[in-house]
């Protein structure tokens, strides 16, 4: 009889562990506060189509990012703007600001990432994973060009351990190019500054 109750303890037990398991908690925005504050971002931008190539230009500047729009007391969205300067290649002397607006859907059951740039008359869409464990992001996402052809894109960001710096780094394919085919377009070194707009 005893033997009979250790095992019902123990079959109970372990069914409890897992419903515990199954429990998985919703992800929410704010799970990326990390974010929030003012980064110092430098960009290296490269020929899709020429892989291999030397950078064609640079960006430096700022990346701002805080909570904005309100649902029922809780920001439900991070906002980061850049604000960027050519410094130097065949861009020298532009100066352009681009915007990212970032949520948890439920409906993709991922992190989206709305992109909109001063320079670009189109909009960039795409998931991403947020990996605490190993501190990265990994976005895909696409964003239209000319001529009705489509970039998509592959980013991942690594953070360091306390979330004050990361680099990113993109891959692309463009409808002129076979399927499978992904070249560097983009790196991106960011270190934060503040942490003002908590």
């Amino acid at each position: 009889m005893k033997k009979l109750i250790l095992i019902l303890f123990a079959v109970l037990m372990v069914n409890n562990i897992q419903s515990q398991d199954n429990i998985k908690k919703n992800p929410v925005v704010q799970d990326l506060d990390f974010l929030i504050g003012t980064w110092e971002v430098e960009f290296d931008w490269y020929n899709t189509h020429n892989p291999g190539s030397e950078s064609e230009f640079s960006e430096k500047g700022t990346m701002v990012c805080y909570y904005d729009l309100d649902y029922r007391g809780t920001k439900k969205f991070i906002f980061c703007k850049f604000s960027l300067h050519t410094d130097k290649g065949r861009l020298k002397g532009r100066y352009r600001e681009t915007l990212e607006v970032i949520q948890w859907s439920k409906f993709s059951n991922a992190f989206e990432k709305t992109g909109v740039f001063s320079n670009w008359p189109a909009t960039g869409t795409g998931t991403f994973i947020f990996d605490p464990l190993k501190r990265t992001f990994y976005y895909e996402g696409e964003l239209g060009v000319q001529d009705g052809m489509i970039e998509k894109m592959v980013e991942t960001y690594q953070f360091n351990e306390d979330y004050t710096a990361f680099e990113k780094r993109n891959i692309a394919n463009f409808s002129d190019m076979p399927i499978t085919e992904f070249n560097l377009t983009m790196t991106c070194k960011a270190k934060k500054r503040t942490t003002e707009g908590k």
